[in-house]
């Protein structure tokens, strides 16, 4: 009995010095994450106190409040963000203002990325208002970045600096690396939906795992797939595949939420070979994405990759999907984007249509014909000429439908290409 007494008190005696140096120690992020089982120590009676401690400890066992350096959770983003947001409510509803910050980032962070920007914003906006009253300067340097990224998607540049470069301030003050890394991950998305790719590289690390062992952290963790797309626009297809290996050796943040559409992105992006790149953009389609905003992206790149590859008709569509979504989600920089490179393929679907009409009749008759995956024997068999003369029309249509081989005749081909006319005269 003596000992269980003695063993009682020793308990008690560290609890209470734990409690003590929680509330005289600096606002860390640990120190975030377990204030409020010190919090309900000193406040409410001793019989309504000691259970929910016991509460908060058991539910800290099954998920603890991880700090905001860490990247996204793996797992369902849907059910982590409803249990961010659980706790963000219970915080707000006990006044327990040491743990608002860090459930209202992670909130905000898993709404942002699954397309609710209102509602991140406004989980913000609270996680803000306690991290300035209790001082956490580090939990306010995420969330302000964090903002920085939101006024950037929709289009509001000039917030997006003003926000980024205050973070950029604090952090020079306080020493944090990672808030640092997470106002620069801003900017870059930014100056990459302004059309700026060549700018990104100065601003973020070429490793998803930050510079000197400091990680990004949060919807930072995910601003590698921002600096690959940079690379490639850049034509530092090298620099790129080196971020992707480098991501895929990453750990648990490969694992994240969500990202197993934007990896295969990555990888069709990088493909070399036409064929195989349209193939691997469909699986990508075909993929889960985490948000309509992120599909878009991946329709836009498909889009593109299909226009340089000469194959406007296809390109159109994706472009054209590209383009709404981003008007309904209201990303105005990256609309005007795709909108100008539908505004390209437009361009180039009438100069074809010119070309079509300069074409001679028997041109017409074998190119149909070969828009229908003929072989130049067949078609000279089909039209009772030569294979040479075939080949011949063929070498002709080429430059004036400005086309470069065969597959791409399919795109220049008006109607299906099954109506064949019958051979010219003379």
């Amino acid at each position: 009995m003596c000992s269980k007494r003695r063993t009682a008190h020793g308990r008690s005696w560290w609890r209470r010095r734990a409690h003590d140096r929680c509330r005289s120690a600096p606002a860390t992020p640990l120190r975030c994450a377990f204030w409020p089982v010190h919090r309900t120590r000193s406040t409410g009676p001793a019989p309504r106190t000691v259970p929910r401690i016991r509460r908060q400890r058991a539910a800290g066992r099954r998920r603890p409040l991880p700090p905001p350096g860490l990247p996204v959770p793996p797992g369902d983003p849907e059910r982590h963000r409803a249990f961010y947001t659980e706790l963000l409510r219970r915080a707000l509803k006990d006044g327990e203002w040491g743990s608002v910050p860090v459930a209202a980032y992670w909130a905000a962070c898993l709404e942002t990325w699954l397309g609710r920007w209102n509602q991140a914003r406004d989980h913000i906006r609270q996680g803000l208002s306690s991290a300035e009253r209790t001082g956490q300067v580090i939990l306010t340097g995420y969330l302000r970045s964090l903002n920085a990224w939101l006024h950037a998607v929709v289009g509001e540049v000039a917030a997006c600096r003003a926000e980024a470069e205050a973070c950029l301030k604090d952090a020079a003050v306080h020493v944090t690396d990672s808030v640092r890394l997470a106002a620069q991950g801003a900017l870059a998305f930014a100056a990459l939906s302004e059309g700026r790719p060549e700018e990104a590289p100065r601003l973020l690390p070429s490793s998803p795992t930050g510079v000197a062992g400091t990680a990004l952290g949060g919807r930072g963790s995910l601003a590698v797939f921002d600096m690959i797309e940079a690379a490639y626009r850049t034509f530092e297809t090298p620099r790129a595949r080196q971020m992707l290996d480098l991501w895929r050796r990453s750990g648990p943040q490969a694992r994240a939420c969500g990202t197993e559409a934007l990896v295969l992105r990555c990888e069709a992006l990088l493909e070399e070979d036409p064929d195989r790149m349209e193939r691997m953009f469909h699986q990508v389609l075909a993929v889960a994405h985490p948000n309509e905003f992120e599909r878009a992206r991946t329709r836009l790149l498909f889009g593109e990759r299909l226009r340089r590859a000469r194959r406007t008709r296809f390109a159109r569509e994706e472009l054209l999907a590209a383009v709404e979504t981003f008007g309904l989600v209201g990303a105005p920089l990256w609309a005007d984007r795709a909108q100008r490179e539908l505004d390209a393929c437009a361009i180039r679907s009438s100069s074809a249509k010119e070309g079509w009409h300069a074409l001679t009749a028997q041109e017409r008759q074998v190119l149909q014909l070969a828009g229908q995956g003929l072989t130049n024997r067949q078609i000279a068999q089909a039209l009772f000429i030569s294979p040479r003369t075939v080949g011949y029309h063929l070498y002709k249509a080429y430059p004036k439908l400005d086309i470069q081989s065969r597959r791409q005749i399919r795109d220049v081909v008006p109607g299906d290409g099954h109506d064949v006319p019958g051979p010219a005269d003379g």
